[in-house]
């Protein structure tokens, strides 16, 4: 049987042997896979490319020509958290393998190499290891087990990090307004305020208004100046929630604000300068409604800088648990019963199926 090839596109891996033939067939196999491959002959070589580049895997041998490969671990985990290192060992060096295992080695391959065995391995350990890593960077903001989650969520710190706007799409109830404010929260404003505002609950007449702020008696019942959400923002994030529902007349003049920095209340002449992130989300597909004229095309490119597309809880089961329990335990510390312990049980022969595919857990047993 024809053994599935794995996708490594875009790995960066980093080949650690003094062996050109070993640096040549790995690095032929793993980049015919996607991967970008680095060689390195030596400890002193190796530790220039980690110091310069960044990767996901080293491939280390466990003996080079200039030292032990376990001498660059220690300098991989702190400079590459989420990436993975493993040795490549001959016969007689396998005990030292299975000891640095202890000191956070992922796993040692013994020579010679299969690179398609290789790479299932690669595929199957980073999606694993970014789980846990992004799970641990985003605790306790998401609730998320499952690779399928992890995967949409991988980018989210290196986002957060960055201060483009952020574009969530997905369904209604995939948790677009918690992933913003995970953003938000793990970013450098961080100490500054997370403004919410639902772009399809404001009537277009008043949208202006909360958007940008008016000066006093700019219109009847302008009692008193009101700084808009913009304003309110300022060092911080602004969560424009279902952009999608915007009036088409005013996304013109959002998009000006967002390439000029700048907001107008209504009834001032005065022009003020901006300081927030922008993250923006919506249930709609609006590479559709850009084709069928409803939402503008220069406004959809300037908020689709770092999209994140969630999956429906249909598409990420081994969640379903996870979320059951969370909500159950909620529920029951609000009924004041905090103390009292919750157990999830599952059977998975009680397990059914509705119609949209989800997955219907068997029992909840509460002492």
């Amino acid at each position: 049987m024809k053994r599935e090839l794995p996708d490594l596109q875009g790995m960066r891996i980093l080949v650690m042997d003094d062996d050109v033939a070993i640096q040549r067939s790995l690095g032929r196999a793993l980049r015919g896979l996607g991967a970008k491959v680095g060689c390195a002959g030596s400890l002193r070589e190796a530790g220039l490319k980690l110091e310069s580049n960044r990767y996901d895997v080293v491939l280390a041998d466990l003996k080079l020509r200039d030292g032990d490969g376990l001498e660059l671990l220690p300098f991989f985990q702190k400079h590459h958290p989420e990436g993975c290192f493993y040795l490549i060992t001959g016969h007689g060096s396998v005990d030292n393998a299975v000891t640095a295992l202890k000191h956070g080695v992922r796993d040692y391959l013994q020579k010679p190499v299969d690179p398609i065995d290789l790479a299932t391995r690669l595929s199957r350990d980073m999606v694993a290891r970014r789980g846990s890593v992004l799970k641990n960077r985003l605790d306790p903001y998401l609730l998320f087990q499952d690779p399928v989650m992890s995967e949409a969520l991988a980018d989210l710190p290196r986002f957060a990090a960055l201060d483009e706007p952020v574009l969530i799409q997905g369904e209604t109830g995939t948790g677009k307004e918690l992933v913003a404010m995970a953003v938000h929260r793990i970013s450098p404003r961080a100490t500054g305020p997370f403004v919410a505002v639902n772009c399809g609950a404001i009537p277009e007449s008043m949208l202006e208004s909360e958007l940008f702020g008016h000066e006093k008696g700019a219109f009847t019942g302008a009692a008193k100046m009101h700084r808009g959400r913009f304003e309110q923002a300022s060092g911080g994030t602004l969560f424009l929630d279902e952009i999608g529902e915007m009036p088409l007349q005013f996304q013109v003049r959002l998009l000006r604000v967002l390439e000029d920095g700048e907001i107008q209340r209504l009834g001032s002449e005065q022009r003020l300068r901006i300081d927030v992130r922008i993250v923006a989300a919506t249930h709609r597909d609006l590479h559709e409604d850009v084709d069928v004229g409803i939402f503008r095309r220069d406004l959809f490119y300037r908020l689709d800088v770092l999209p994140v597309q969630l999956p429906p809880l249909r598409e990420r089961r081994g969640d379903i648990l996870l979320l059951a329990g969370h909500f159950l335990r909620r529920t029951f510390e609000e009924m004041g019963r905090n103390s009292a312990p919750l157990l999830l049980r599952v059977r998975q022969r009680n397990y059914c199926t509705d119609v949209h595919g989800l997955a219907i857990s068997g029992s909840c047993v509460i002492p």
